[in-house]
């Protein structure tokens, strides 16, 4: 097992981490391309859309209906003096995850489950896979909970909500 972290200048890198060099370097040209615009207003909307909105993206996508439920019973339960505290605090260490693995990234030219894999070996690469695959799944099926119980506040049958918001989502694949 090599447990060695690989530099940046590895002249051993896969297909995959090549594929992704050249998507950085058309994110780059994009980001490039649009700073060389002229200064308009809707121009500079755009750079900043551009620049902020992959983690804008990733800062929302932890609001899903288990969350907001979860969130709406520590307010009841607590009031906001133990609220408010934890959700800057959530915030804060989803920040420094996110970033430390963004690092890591950037360093190694390698996703984070292919250092588990290579540093800890496949039992830790599996578990690591199976724990991420089962979260996805269990917020998938918070997320249809949460749409029957919006669309039931609203009077829509769940019989029509779930299927018409499960076609949505396939058809957006």
């Amino acid at each position: 097992m090599n447990s060695t972290l690989h530099p940046v200048h590895d002249p051993n890198l896969d297909q995959g981490a090549r594929a992704g060099f050249g998507q950085r370097l058309r994110d780059r040209l994009h980001i490039a391309e649009l700073r060389a615009r002229p200064r308009t207003v809707i121009n500079r909307a755009l750079l900043v859309l551009a620049l902020i909105g992959p983690g804008l993206l990733v800062m929302l996508g932890d609001n899903d209906a288990g969350g907001v439920l979860t969130y709406a019973q520590t307010g009841a339960a607590y009031g906001l003096g133990v609220f408010l505290p934890l959700m800057l605090l959530m915030g804060f260490i989803a920040y420094i995850v996110q970033e430390m693995t963004i690092r890591l990234g950037a360093v190694t030219r390698r996703g984070h489950a292919e250092l588990i894999w290579r540093r800890y070996g496949p039992f830790w690469g599996l578990f690591s896979l199976v724990d991420l695959v089962l979260a996805n799944i269990l917020t998938l099926v918070t997320e249809f909970i949460g749409i029957r119980v919006g669309g039931l506040a609203f009077g829509i049958p769940y019989a029509i909500s779930v299927p018409l918001t499960l076609a949505f989502v396939v058809a957006t694949l």
